[in-house]
This record gives structure tokens, sequence and C-alpha cells, in this order.
């Protein structure tokens, strides 16, 4: 794949200043950190046009974001299909009615830091997205379409399900802590059925247990 190489602060410059929103296809160099007074005006830029962004949004499909660290983005309609967010750092960000099919989350660190806002996925097209290993502790997931995606040794503490659909998705049964997600009102196969039940039956079993040890 061949990408348009791009810095950091140029991308901020581009969204900010120039109010450009097609980003496909670029490589921003890894580990790039949004802070500082870049971050502050990008966080300012995108409360103020993300009403705009309905109709064009932002475009970073296909382009590499890797190791990325960034903190409570409003990014609603975001476009990132087989985007690569590998190991990157994406803490209480908004990315509701956002397109991530086939996107890449593999080892990102998506859990708020203690008493910080959640990072959301409300309502958006996660299909077939890999997030293995990642941490998605607390982040929540209401009314999206997970289908296909891998969830595989992802932590999922506190993760919220809550009307999402997880038809197929890999991995269900591996993830870290998933004992202690919300559950609720899924879509689901057979196969995704039984898993959850299990998973409902070790809580119930394991409060059992708990209640007779105190």
């Amino acid at each position: 794949m061949v990408y348009c190489n791009m810095s950091g602060l140029e991308l901020i410059h581009k969204i900010v200043v120039q109010d450009e929103r097609d980003f496909r296809m670029i490589r921003v160099p890894d580990g790039f950190k949004f802070e500082g007074e870049e971050e502050k005006s990008l966080i300012h830029h995108l409360n103020e046009k993300h009403k705009l962004y309905h109709k064009n949004p932002l475009d970073f499909s296909h382009s590499s974001l890797r190791y990325m660290e960034a903190r409570n983005l409003f990014l609603p309609w975001l476009r990132a299909e087989g985007t690569d967010f590998t190991g990157a750092r994406l803490t209480g960000c908004q990315f509701t009615y956002g397109y991530f099919k086939k996107a890449v989350f593999a080892d990102a660190n998506l859990s708020p830091s203690l008493g910080k806002r959640i990072t959301s996925f409300a309502y958006s097209k996660l299909l077939e997205v890999n997030f293995e290993k990642a941490n998605l502790q607390e982040v929540y997931f209401g009314g999206t379409d997970l289908s296909g995606a891998n969830l595989a040794s992802s932590y999922l503490k506190s993760a919220d399900f809550t009307n999402a659909a997880l038809c197929n998705v890999l991995g269900l049964d591996l993830g870290i802590d998933i004992e202690y997600a919300k559950i609720e009102a899924v879509t689901v196969t057979e196969k995704e059925r039984k898993i959850i039940m299990g998973i409902k039956s070790k809580v119930m079993f394991n409060k059992v247990i708990d209640s007779h040890l105190n």
C-alpha cells in the first residue's frame, strides 16, 4: 500500500486551519501525540464543527495511525475503513456513528483513566474490526454492529455492549474479564448466545460461591 506521508502537526493544521476532511491513505509517524496547544486547538475545532460532519465527515480510510495518542476528541461519523490504529492510545474519544469496517485496533488502549470520560463507539459500524489484545475496559459499544469483529484476548471489564450486534464475533469466549462486561439486548447467532449464556452462568455461580464464603 502506498501512503502519503504527513506529520502530525501538518495533519492538525489541515484539519483546524484549512478545514480539510479527506485524509485517506495517509501515514502519520508512529507514536505521534496530540498534546499542548495543538491538541487544544483541535479539540476546540472539532467541538465547533462536529455537526457539519454528518454529510461530509473526516475520512481516514486505509490510513496508518499506529501508536497515535489522543484524548477527548469528538469525532462523530468518522470514516476509518481499513485504518490501522495498532497500539493507539485513544482515551475519552467519541466515535459515535462511525464506520470502521476492517479497521485494526490490536494492542490499542481505549480505556479511560480513572474518573475520566469514556471512549464511545455508540451506533458505529465495527464490522470485522480487529480488537485483539486491546484494552477495551469501560468502552461504550451501545448500538454498534460488531459482526465479525475479533475480541480475542481483549480486556473487557465494564465494557458496555447493550443493543450491540455480536454476530460471528471471533474470540468472544477469550475476552479477558468478559464476565464483568454489560451484555444485554444483543443480536447474536446461536453460537454467541451459548457463549453468553455460559458467561452469565459463570457469573451467577461465582456470586453463589461468594455469598457462602461471606
